[in-house]
């Protein structure tokens, strides 16, 4: 059994309540998932920038790269991070075609059913 911490004795509830109330909103997952994108944007666009710089380096036989061979791998490299993120875009549209109205209605419907039945019961029991 775990101690109880006299400093804090309600941290745990405070955590509970705040992952519960907090992270999992809708906010939270919307903004994890654009930064998560961002970072993927950012990490495709540095690593194929390096990518190209060294292959063009290879093929002009090049030791150190020129100011405009860097500006245009950094270009390229934000290219296939550009094209990356439009095949990623590609993927929910995709799937939004597999979205059942009918069924998202039924269970819309019955979700405000539920919701309403838990609430006239709490009314009673108060």
């Amino acid at each position: 059994m775990a101690r109880r911490d006299p400093l804090l004795p309600n941290a745990g509830i405070v955590a509970r309540r705040e992952y519960r109330d907090r992270v999992r909103s809708p906010l939270f997952l919307a903004s994890t998932l654009v930064l998560m994108g961002v970072a993927l944007m950012v990490t495709i666009s540095t690593t194929r920038a390096d990518s190209h710089l060294s292959g063009a380096l290879k093929s002009q036989n090049l030791s150190a790269p020129t100011p405009d061979l860097l500006r245009h791998t950094a270009m390229m490299g934000y290219h296939d991070a550009f094209l990356v993120g439009a095949l990623l875009i590609l993927i929910p549209l995709g799937l939004s075609f597999l979205i059942n109205d009918k069924q998202v209605e039924r269970e819309l419907e019955t979700h405000a059913l539920n919701r309403q039945a838990a609430t006239e019961l709490a009314a009673l029991e108060a």
